[in-house]
């Protein structure tokens, strides 16, 4: 970031910003914490981008303007390449049960043969995301895979109020798999603790 604020008459500040978003995905020795906040970023500017507000100068480089004013009436302007920061949809949502209500994450880690080996990609994976294409109540979800062959899913529903309907659905989903996979497939689901479940979890 680079820029400059002038403080006269009317204070202004304009800054020329600059990023490139890697794709730490592929790297074996990253967080899945961190993997999860990179996936945040990358969605919050790609949301930027298609308002105008950020310009993609690159496979992974982006690139806009902030200006900062006040208005002789003194009401504060903030702009990203001439749009209004406080008019625009996007908005920077943390996928963490813990932070958001909007979100439930599923951890499917293997334990013992044959998971170990062959994965979980077919007995858990496949089954999940299907029920997930049926829940007209959730808004998108993804999978990231740790280096121990764990998956998380990061499910987002469109409104906290329908995150347990949600969740009935995948516990139900869940204890039939738990009783297909036995102990051989650990399977934990967590949700914000401001939301009601509906359900008891063993």
């Amino acid at each position: 970031m680079k820029g400059s604020v002038i403080n006269k008459a009317l204070p202004q500040a304009n800054f020329e910003v600059t990023a490139h978003l890697s794709d730490v995905t592929k790297k074996d020795d990253v967080p899945l914490a961190a993997v999860m906040l990179s996936r945040d970023v990358k969605r919050y500017v790609e949301d930027l981008q298609e308002e105008g507000a950020v310009n993609k100068t690159g496979e992974h480089d982006y690139q806009t303007t902030l200006a900062f004013g006040l208005t002789p009436e003194g009401v504060l302007t903030m702009t990203a390449n001439g749009q209004d920061i406080t008019k625009l949809k996007a908005s920077f949502e943390v996928t963490s049960p813990l932070m958001n209500q909007n979100v439930i994450l599923i951890t499917v880690t293997p334990l013992t043969e044959p998971y170990v080996s062959k994965g979980v990609d077919g007995d858990v994976i496949a089954p999940l995301e299907k029920v997930l294409t049926g829940l007209e109540a959730v808004k998108r979800w993804s999978t990231i895979q740790g280096d121990d062959k764990s998956h998380i899913l990061q499910i987002v529903v469109e409104e906290p109020d329908k995150a347990t309907e949600v969740i009935k659905v995948l516990d139900e989903r869940l204890t039939k798999l738990k009783e297909v996979v036995g102990s051989g497939v650990d399977l934990e689901m967590q949700i914000s603790p401001y939301v009601d479940p509906g359900v008891q979890f063993e």
